[in-house]
């Protein structure tokens, strides 16, 4: 068989739900055409549906149980400790590294959580959580000089939140367009010269724009006369959108006919409503016990003295406004763990039962008191009723081996909470947070911009070439997107992916590959990030509003 080639085009936090009306509106030409003339459909994220989680499915084809990714920095299963998310701790084998040990050569691009670089056959430029543009984030280094030929003003992501003289909306959203401009230029470029079969390329800047954008964009949408400044920011969605879709159309004409071209993100948008606090929910529950300020105090003196920097950086992040009065905090002080049952895990709405044998100062016995504890906390959580809209909060609080599977299982929270509709923010430490178990979001000011948007688990798959038929996905998962991409490929698929080949939209030349690939539920690297990359991500996260 010919060697076939393979685009793939990654638009972060993109929705059909905005890409259907501007295509009718002739906004997105491009994107449109993907939508007349080839395969589209939703497709559905990971749980939780945040960018490190489905980030590393899309790369592996595997489960969070199996990655053990489920946040920007997660909260040990075995201490009340917090790190940050790399390809280093990454389970699991990266597609294009499968995909290269069968002789596919491969170029990978921005793709989040994939630093450090691991090699393989090819060249990759690492993405979200990087340190710095630099020779570091390139395997082989010497490729990162290909990527400043052809794009000198590349940047990771945007990187600028908050100014203390300019309108920030304004710098924003045109370092936004530049970013995405200087990203287009990368892609071509690297492509250009190095014409691998399979090319992966994402662009993050439809997140960024939703986060904080998202306000304005239903502002116009509802019709309501922005005037000035305002004006503009009411179509700086719409704005990205565009941009993003020439990007789309220029790389498919460098891809040519000849090349199926596969356009996925990992996961869609939507407006946040407010803040949900789970500490105060487990706590009015009588699963969590709060320390006294004066406990709290000594936490926070303590931590300051032991902690290591890169841990403290990150509360102080996360903290931002808080920092002048609990500087270094780290985000579960102020739970008294001898009397508390069970705990909020991080920003993906997981929750820990806090377990004898298994967390330094478990209270709760394996077995029938886990399952209760379980229990409770289910109970709690789904029994939780915005007095605004007069509905449950969530949808259903899973027991994790409802929803996860594999090696890295145990490492994960021990519950999930899934939301009806992604109306609120679960973020550990939020500025604006008090007392109460909701609490409204803080608002964007001249200087500082805050999330007003927030992500859904519906996102979105488009995909157009010789070897793909006009149709409609069904089921679409995002661990889909690697298995249907080697079969493209006509590689052999591991036998524990837990994504299928969406067979609906591959023509019948397309013969679909046996499993027979190794297990890509590996260990992963092990390497750590140094101090200083610690940090760097650390400011990186914060000047984008994660943490």
């Amino acid at each position: 068989m010919a060697q076939r080639s393979v685009m793939v085009i990654g638009l972060d936090s993109a929705t059909l739900e905005l890409v259907r009306p501007w295509s009718d509106q002739g906004r997105l030409p491009n994107l449109a055409r993907f939508l007349r003339r080839g395969a589209h459909g939703t497709l559905l994220s990971t749980l939780p549906a945040i960018s490190p989680a489905a980030w590393s499915t899309f790369a592996t084809g595997l489960n969070p149980g199996k990655t053990g990714i489920v946040d920007f920095c997660q909260v040990s299963a075995h201490s009340y400790q917090a790190s940050f998310v790399s390809s280093s701790v990454v389970r699991g084998r990266q597609f294009w590294q499968i995909a290269g040990e069968q002789g596919v050569r491969g170029g990978i691009l921005n793709v989040p959580v994939t630093y450090p670089p691991r090699p393989f056959n090819g060249f990759i430029i690492t993405g979200l959580l990087s340190p710095g543009v630099n020779r570091q984030m390139a395997s082989p280094p010497e490729v990162f000089d290909d990527l400043m030929e052809a794009s000198p003003d590349y940047a990771v992501d945007v990187n600028v939140t908050a100014d203390g003289v300019r309108d920030i909306k304004a710098v924003f959203l045109e370092t936004t367009l530049k970013v995405i401009e200087a990203r287009k230029q990368a892609a071509l470029g690297l492509y250009r010269k190095h014409r691998p079969p399979l090319f992966v390329v994402a662009f993050t800047a439809s997140d960024r724009i939703c986060h904080y954008f998202w306000n304005y964009h239903a502002a116009a949408t509802a019709g309501q006369d922005l005037q000035g400044p305002e004006a503009r920011y009411g179509q700086a969605i719409r704005l990205v959108y565009e941009a993003l879709d020439e990007a789309v159309g220029a790389l498919a004409a460098e891809a040519g006919d000849q090349t199926d071209v596969l356009i996925l993100s990992d996961h869609g948008a939507g407006p946040l409503l407010k803040g949900i606090n789970l500490r105060k929910v487990l706590a009015r529950a009588g699963l969590l016990v709060e320390s006294r300020p004066s406990m709290l105090k000594g936490a926070i003196e303590r931590f300051a003295k032991v902690a290591p920097m890169g841990l403290k950086s990150w509360i102080k992040a996360h903290l931002k406004g808080l920092t002048r009065r609990a500087a270094s905090v780290v985000a579960l002080s102020g739970i008294d763990f001898t009397r508390t049952r069970a705990y909020p895990s991080g920003d993906s709405a997981g929750i820990f039962v806090n377990l004898k044998g298994r967390q330094p100062q478990g209270t709760v016995a394996p077995g029938a008191e886990y399952e209760t504890v379980r229990d409770e906390v289910i109970a709690a959580v789904e029994a939780v009723v915005d007095p605004e809209t007069g509905k449950p909060v969530a949808a259903k609080v899973h027991r994790r081996e409802e929803v996860w599977s594999g090696p890295a299982l145990e490492n994960l929270p021990d519950l999930i909470m899934e939301q009806r509709e992604m109306l609120y923010d679960t973020r550990l430490i939020n500025e604006a947070r008090g007392d109460d178990i909701f609490y409204p979001l803080p608002q964007p000011t001249r200087t500082k911009l805050f999330h007003v948007g927030g992500h859904r688990r519906e996102g979105l798959f488009l995909a157009m070439g010789p070897h793909i038929r006009r149709a409609e996905t069904r089921n679409a998962q995002i661990a889909d997107v690697p298995a249907t991409v080697l079969a493209l490929l006509g590689c052999e698929i591991p036998e524990d992916f837990d994504g299928r080949v969406l067979e609906e939209i591959l023509t019948d030349d397309v013969q679909v590959p046996g499993r027979t690939a190794p297990p890509s539920a590996t260990p992963a690297p092990e390497a750590e990030l140094s101090e200083e990359e610690r940090r760097a991500v650390e400011e990186r996260l914060k000047g984008l509003g994660y943490i």
